[in-house]
């Protein structure tokens, strides 16, 4: 039988309290727990060979290998028996991996199903979520030990577009995309609970928009009655936009113009010097409150009821609709759909020039450069190429001019000298 596992991040600020409001719970508090002690040793050659090769036959690697991580946590278990008759592990995992004098904390749940339905799974996992902070964990401890070793351990995690065939159905093809965009999105928000990287926003940011697109590309066969509800992520969304939108205003937009506006006045510098420490401080402001939102039991629940979703068959073939079977059937579909996609481009850049249609525009070249990225291997490989580069270059010119404006609107918003603000509007409505 395939083993069925759901791994959750907990908050490591405090892994004691963490362990006492989880053996609070009702589900686990009349169950007798079983404790272990693991302390485990993995071994590589430097590069690492060893994890990249995965075999030896000559027996060269083995020469070379060393410690390369340790990983030394306590693991409390609960089996827990529902009244349909299935029955869930519940691991709860406290300690840490090290590697020399580099550590990082060890704070996760494993969730494992031992008999019944997957949703007996999600069921138990619902239940934890409701009590505290959890979020979908999408790496092992060996992964995260290989990353501490190589200094990658906080790292944003960029776009992996999943490997497609062109032996795939169409069923089989959508999952496999929205659950890589998607991990995309989750992995950089357990990073940011404690990542100050402001490449971990971009990413996040990143991983849901093309998690959206892609709802939108395999819309005629997704099933509208099961997709959970996207509201309860809507604060938290808001919250990344804002500090991503500040972020690029600090560190993009602003630095370039610095001298444009000074001029070697040093009342101009003084204003400013001035704005960047406001702006500085309404990024930190914001940051927090981001930590806080990631914090939310409301976030984790519905981060697992969309994690349930796409484990599930009914994430496909929704009622009453036709989907289409035949294998060769895959790469006509994406061949279709990214020609409508570029019609939709073309279109919105005919319209007449404004605001509202220069924002369509980027986002009509986002949907088409997702697309592409996702199903590169069944598109036309010149075709795919030239557009994906048109659009590219499209995202990248109009959002250059969307961010100077934007920080125009942020910074009359915040409490700066007015010379600044109007300064960059000037300089904005002389781009347009």
């Amino acid at each position: 039988m395939k083993e069925i596992e759901l791994k959750l991040a907990l908050p490591d600020a405090d892994p004691a309290s963490v362990a006492i409001q989880l053996t609070g719970l009702s589900m686990l508090a009349r169950r007798k727990p079983t404790r272990q002690h693991l302390h485990n040793t993995y071994y590589d050659t430097p590069d690492p060979h060893l994890r990249q090769a995965n075999f030896d036959q000559d027996g060269a690697i083995f020469g070379a290998l060393g410690v390369c991580f340790v990983t030394d946590f306590e693991r409390t278990r609960w089996e827990v028996r529902r009244r349909d008759g299935s029955k869930v592990g519940v691991a709860l995992d406290i300690g840490h991996i090290s590697i020399g004098k580099k550590t990082t904390p060890i704070c996760e749940l494993e969730l494992e199903l031992l008999s019944g339905q997957p949703t007996a799974l999600f069921a138990v996992a619902q239940t934890i979520a409701h009590s505290m902070s959890v979020m979908p964990l999408a790496i092992s401890k060996s992964a995260r030990g290989y990353a501490l070793a190589q200094n990658a351990l906080e790292l944003p995690r960029r776009a992996q577009p999943p490997q497609l065939s062109r032996d795939l159905t169409l069923k089989e093809a959508a999952p496999c995309v929205l659950k890589e965009m998607f991990c995309q999105f989750t992995t950089n928000l357990v990073t940011l609970r404690t990542s100050d990287d402001l490449e971990v926003v971009h990413q996040a940011r990143v991983g849901w928009r093309r998690f959206k697109s892609a709802l939108r590309l395999f819309k005629p066969i997704l099933n509208p009655d099961t997709r959970p509800s996207l509201q309860p992520l809507q604060g938290l969304l808001s919250l990344l936009s804002e500090l991503r939108e500040l972020d690029v205003a600090r560190t993009d937009t602003l630095p370039s113009l610095q001298h444009a506006f000074t001029a070697g006045n040093t009342r101009r510098a003084k204003d400013w010097q001035a704005m960047t420490q406001v702006l500085g401080q309404a990024t930190t402001g914001k940051r927090q409150a981001l930590r806080h939102a990631l914090q939310e039991p409301i976030l984790g629940s519905a981060l697992l009821d969309i994690t349930q979703w796409l484990e599930s068959p009914a994430v496909v073939n929704a009622p009453g609709r036709e989907v289409v079977e035949q294998r060769p059937a895959l790469t006509r579909w994406a061949r279709r759909r990214l020609v409508r996609l570029h019609g939709q481009l073309k279109l919105a850049l005919q319209a007449p020039s404004s605001v509202e249609s220069l924002h369509q525009t980027r986002i009509a070249a986002k949907r088409q450069r997702y697309a592409i990225e996702a199903l590169r291997p069944l598109l036309h490989r010149r075709r795919a190429k030239r557009w994906y580069r048109q659009a590219l270059t499209l995202q990248n010119d109009l959002g250059a001019e969307r961010d100077l404006v934007r920080a125009g609107e942020l910074l009359g918003q915040l409490k700066v000298d007015r010379s600044v603000v109007e300064f960059l509007r000037g300089v904005a409505a002389g781009k347009s």
